[in-house]
């Protein structure tokens, strides 16, 4: 309608007119909110499904790598450690064996405790020897990183979604529907003073 006709309808039809055009501007204003936050939690819900799918994948995959990992070390400090078994065995078996012998041996050309401290010397060498070799192979199988086994891809895209979201009230905001909202509201307030003139 024209300005004139407008300007002929009584009070009561205005009023009514505005009554109706406002309800159908308030529901156009709600559709686009519910519209807009709708868009934005399937946004944050298939980055959050997606950040849930990668964790998963990833701690899979560092489990396995883990498991390899551990099973190869595992196996070089099997040996590093049952070369100490066999040092403590050897020592405990050939000391005492071998020691009362040896030291009824050298008993014929030495005195008896020299024969003795000597033999204890022997196999202190031997059991050296064999601690010294074990070590060597715990130390070869060393320790495991556990920094490695950190599922990083999966670290960096959640602090990634975490900046995205950022403050989430301004993420969840229907921006569209707060600008057409201020635009209405400019547009009613141009109208009532060029109405009242």
């Amino acid at each position: 309608m024209q300005d004139g006709a407008l300007r002929e309808q009584s009070v009561v039809e205005l009023m009514s007119r505005l009554a109706s055009e406002m309800g159908t501007l308030v529901r156009q204003e709600m559709e686009l909110a519910r519209a807009e936050l709708t868009e934005r939690v399937e946004a944050v819900r298939e980055e959050v499904a997606e950040a849930a799918q990668l964790a998963r994948t990833e701690t899979a995959e560092m489990l396995a790598q883990a498991k390899s990992d551990m099973s190869a070390k595992g196996k070089k400090a099997g040996i590093g450690l049952g070369m100490f078994g066999a040092a403590g065995v050897a020592a405990l078996l050939a000391l005492g064996t071998l020691s009362a012998c040896l030291v009824l041996l050298l008993d014929r050309v030495m005195p008896t405790d020299l024969a003795a401290l000597v033999v204890a010397l022997a196999w202190a060498v031997v059991a050296a020897v064999a601690a010294l070799t074990g070590r060597e192979k715990v130390h070869e199988a060393g320790g495991l990183d556990a920094g490695r086994y950190v599922p990083r891809r999966t670290i960096d895209l959640v602090k990634d979604d975490l900046r995205k979201v950022g403050d989430a009230k301004e993420q969840l905001l229907p921006t569209e529907t707060i600008e057409t909202v201020k635009e209405d509201v400019e547009w009613a307030k141009t109208r009532g003073k060029s109405d009242a003139r």
